[in-house]
């Protein structure tokens, strides 16, 4: 069993897997959203390969910790997963993701257009990272 990171985006959202020990996060893949039936098809998938348990979204809160516009189609979107899919699902804080993975890739000289094509994984990947460093898992 393993959990799932993402990194919600309009257009693209960015995956991420833990190990099965839920110790390590691995970048797994960018998801371009088309449309309902075939988002869903695309997660169940997912779910269902990977043996998903739990799903840790990235709650994009404002530096302040209030919430924003993207709060609310995030929360959306976990409403949607909720629906469609019997797993666990909690909100986590994803504050500076984004930044901190366009820091990495620039750290190591990467041009724009291979950068926007993993951003988002990376981010999912720090998201899930940030959530299984502060979570104990139940063999703990």
């Amino acid at each position: 069993m393993r959990i799932l990171g993402i990194d919600f985006g309009d257009r693209v959202i960015g995956l991420a897997l833990s190990d099965e020990s839920k110790t390590i996060a691995f970048p797994l893949d960018s998801y371009r959203r088309k449309n309902e039936k075939s988002d869903y098809e695309y997660f169940k998938k997912i779910v269902d390969n990977w043996k998903i348990e739990k799903i840790i979204v990235g709650n994009p809160v404002r530096m302040n910790g209030s919430a924003g516009v993207r709060v609310k189609k995030t929360e959306d979107f976990v409403e949607w997963l909720k629906k469609n899919f019997n797993v666990d699902i909690e909100l986590w804080d994803e504050r500076l993701s984004t930044k901190e993975a366009e820091k990495l890739l620039l750290s190591a000289k990467m041009k724009w257009k291979k950068r926007r094509k993993i951003v988002d994984k990376i981010s999912a990947s720090l998201i899930l990272e940030s959530y299984l460093y502060a979570v104990p898992t139940k063999e703990d």
